[in-house]
């Protein structure tokens, strides 16, 4: 694991390929909490294409044999996978900084959020377009939201290839020291960086390799021929007893027993959906089976030292991952709640809801005039709904000219033929919950091979940007079922009546038909339902329906190649049965063995799961919980977010400065208009007084230096028994803004003495009198305005 560092030495532009409103045309990429960070794909981008500047320049220096290894095997092409994985890079200390942020959100929230935190880091720029003439072309004007310098960014890089390690290393040193300057208008003076990489020790490789190249240079010896500077251990950890452990995995079958998993997702996660189109990748809404069940056929291959073309002809491989003697759940999202959490599932389709969303139905016994389903993922609590569906994304993507042959064409930096593309993905920090399946034995011996390895990567774009998970594995359990479980959370009293049963499918249901065809029609179920079930035919009998069908893929990933589109039953689709014969306990034994196995095709790769129930889920509204996770104040405060809560604070002052100058300059206004006013020549020279004074006591001598008619208007404007005079003088900001606007002063104070803030709020005497004279300005010219307007009327 490499580690880079990036610190920002101008104003940065990650361009998030958004705006904001009316006020901001392109605005930078931020995290959930309006923290700016560093795409993974974007560094990559970067680097290969700093990479690619390196070995020109060692081309044209006669020294390209130095770099012993190409852009394509380290970045990867549309044939070869690369063999590097970037992270995204996020500012140091960033998780002590969340929490930070979480309690301040908490116990601040008129002051901290996503748009307080990332404007105390950045600034508002503009631009205009000049035509021939110098003149600001007609609506050309942008504003920009620019990172404010010093800012850092901090990630890991990982090395897949570890015979090149040293190659590798090489490269990326050099590539990271060549990088300077990112983000947009990078050759127009923004974006300035300085790049350095660092062994997971800590040593700066950086500055190691330049050495190291000088002395090289000096020798005259080629850099890929040295020995390696270090060496670490394989990618998949192998136990001891791998060959015993190899015995049991093909000595056992059946799905007897299962070990839950909960997967929670550090990264974006994109598993792609046939929706979409061409510019747009739409994900997922869980984590596929097919997902686990690739990568960990991937991690199999990779500690045998298996070729991928002869994986099948491997005796472990062929049980577990073709004949399906492990199976791989879907995995569906976690309800975390203020005081609990609940396992979720695909809401069934017969529980709809109105328009307003806020009546619920039950379709088996209601008949709502104008209903929808409810659709997403849902649990029951207390006789209520809990339905919650993943937080999304949409990241967009700049496909650039890197790989063009002239040399121009990529600095220029310019999109290919102005390709864009986006992903939808499901954001980071949400937990998943699923299943392995096997005998216990097998489970073992998985337990062995791959359960001390809780980081793992799934779904697409997994080197860059996407697909980083903690998977935590539960204890090994009896994978036991029967018609009286609840799923959902059904009522007990609610009891089907004799020989009904309801039937949900929780994942894809994959069935053929007999002419080899995929089918989703209700006879074919109903057919294979009862072959399964060792029935006669006609024993079984829909009386609902409640279904969608669905097309399901996916990508073999150690063949390279994708499988075929099939149709399939969508999950959440759900039948009423009626059972011609007793429900005995011999029917109900081959009831719970086919909700163990599962139905149709593809069971081991999370599709075919479904649950029978013999009681009928009784909701009627939603589970409303105003409940909220308590954080409390962390021991220490990050840099970062002492940064930002100073910066907020000063913010929030300036804006009660400016709110009390206002207030108050009307008040003068409103009380002396009758009697006197201060002319524009003495407004602009108080205005240029309050400029060139350094501070309050320096404005107080200039304004005791007026005399006669200068000074006269200052003594008889009064507010409150005091002069404007005195108040120039003797300036009392801080009793001014607490009488003018109590509450914000109150809570500018509250978050002064929660963060032991140091500031004198005298420091604002020059924001506010500009804004007092101002606005005495601009209401002496509209009063002005008027009196010319009744003028006009009475001639």
């Amino acid at each position: 694991m490499l580690r880079i560092t990036i610190e920002v030495a101008s104003s940065l532009m990650l361009g998030s390929g958004t705006g904001r409103g009316s006020y901001i045309d392109s605005d930078i990429i931020v995290d959930d909490f309006g923290l700016p960070f560093f795409p993974a794909r974007r560094l990559k981008g970067l680097l290969r294409e700093s990479a690619l500047e390196l070995i020109e320049m060692l081309q044209q220096a006669g020294w390209e044999e130095f770099i012993p290894v190409s852009i394509e095997q380290v970045f990867g092409s549309s044939i070869h996978p690369a063999v590097i994985r970037v992270n995204n890079l996020y500012p140091p200390d960033y998780e002590q900084t969340i929490d930070c942020l979480n309690y301040i959100r908490q116990e601040f929230p008129q002051l901290i959020n996503k748009e307080a935190v990332t404007s105390a880091l950045t600034d508002i720029r503009q631009q205009t377009a000049i035509d021939k003439k110098g003149y600001a072309q007609k609506g050309s004007l942008r504003s920009i939201r620019v990172l404010k310098k010093p800012y850092s960014f901090l990630g890991d890089i990982e090395v897949l290839d570890l015979e090149l390690k040293a190659e590798i290393e090489v490269l990326l040193a050099l590539a990271c020291l060549n990088l300077k300057r990112v983000g947009s208008s990078r050759n127009r003076g923004w974006g300035e960086i300085s790049c350095t990489l660092c062994s997971e020790d800590g040593r700066n490789l950086t500055k190691t390799v330049v050495e190291e190249f000088k002395e090289e240079l000096k020798k005259g010896r080629n850099l890929g021929q040295r020995p390696s500077r270090q060496t670490e251990e394989a990618s998949v950890a192998i136990m001891p007893n791998k060959d015993d452990t190899e015995k049991t995995i093909v000595a056992t079958k059946g799905y007897s027993h299962k070990l839950e998993y909960i997967i929670t997702n550090t990264a974006p996660l994109l598993f792609t959906s046939p929706d979409g189109d061409e510019n747009m990748v739409i994900t997922l809404d869980y984590i596929p089976g097919t997902a686990l069940h690739g990568y960990y056929a991937n991690q199999l291959i990779k500690s045998k030292g298996i070729k991928p073309d002869q994986a099948q002809e491997d005796e472990v491989f062929h049980q577990c991952f073709l004949e399906g003697k492990l199976g791989f759940s879907n995995a569906y999202l976690i309800y975390n709640g203020a005081y609990f959490k609940k396992q979720l599932y695909p809401t069934p389709l017969f529980i709809h809801t109105n328009k307003q969303r806020d009546q619920l139905f039950n379709l088996i016994e209601d008949s709502p005039a104008d209903s929808q389903a409810v659709r997403g993922y849902a649990c029951i609590e207390d006789g209520k709904l809990i339905k919650k569906e993943p937080e999304k994304t949409i990241n967009f993507h700049l496909l650039r000219n890197a790989n063009s042959t002239t040399t121009q064409n990529r600095i220029d930096g310019h999109g290919k033929d102005e390709s864009i593309f986006h992903y939808q993905s499901i954001e980071a920090g949400q937990e998943f919950h699923g299943y392995l399946l096997g005998s216990e034995d097998k489970l073992k011996a998985f337990q062995d091979y791959f359960g001390d390895k809780s980081q793992i990567r799934l779904g697409r774009s997994i080197n860059t940007q996407y697909g980083s998970c903690r998977i935590e594995f539960g204890e090994i359990e009896k994978n036991t079922f029967s018609l009286d479980d609840s799923l959902l959370g059904e009522d007990e009293n609610s009891r089907l009546e004799d020989n009904h049963v309801l039937l949900y499918f929780i994942s894809p249901v994959v069935l053929y038909n007999d002419y080899g065809y995929t089918s989703v029609s209700t006879e074919n179920l109903a057919r294979i339902l009862e072959q399964r079930l060792g029935l006669d035919e006609g024993a079984i009998e829909l009386l609902k329906s409640f279904a969608r069908e669905m097309e399901s893929n996916s990508f073999v990933t150690h063949w390279k190649m994708p499988e075929p589109v099939i149709r399939a039953w969508a999950p959440g689709s759900s039948f009423l049965l009626q059972f011609k014969v007793d429900i005995d306990e011999s029917l109900k034994k081959r009831i719970n063995a086919l909700m163990r196995d599962g139905l149709g095709d593809k069971g081991h790769m999370g599709l075919g799961q479904l649950r029978f129930v013999s009681n009928l889920p009784k909701v009627k509204e939603y589970y409303d919980s105003d409940a909220k996770k308590e954080f409390e104040k962390p021991g220490d405060i990050s840099p970062l977010a002492e940064r930002i809560i100073r910066q907020t604070y000063a913010d929030f002052w300036e804006r009660i400065v400016l709110a009390t100058a206002t207030r108050r300059a009307s008040e003068f206004h409103k009380k002396n208009k009758e009697k006197v006013s201060l002319s524009s020549n003495l407004l602009g020279r108080l205005e240029r007084m309050v400029q060139d004074a350094q501070n309050p006591e320096d404005l107080a001598g200039k304004i005791r230096e007026l005399r006669g008619k200068a000074a006269n208007p200052l003594y008889e404007m009064k507010l409150n028994h005091a002069s404007l005079f005195e108040e120039l003088t003797n300036m009392k900001l801080e009793d001014w803004c607490r009488g003018a606007v109590e509450n914000e002063w109150k809570l500018a104070n509250k978050l002064q003495e929660e963060f032991d803030i140091k500031q004198d709020a005298s420091d604002l005497f020059r924001n506010y009198w500009q804004a007092f004279l101002r606005t005495l300005r601009q209401l002496y010219k509209a009063e002005n305005i008027a009196i010319r307007g009744r003028g006009e009327n009475a001639e």
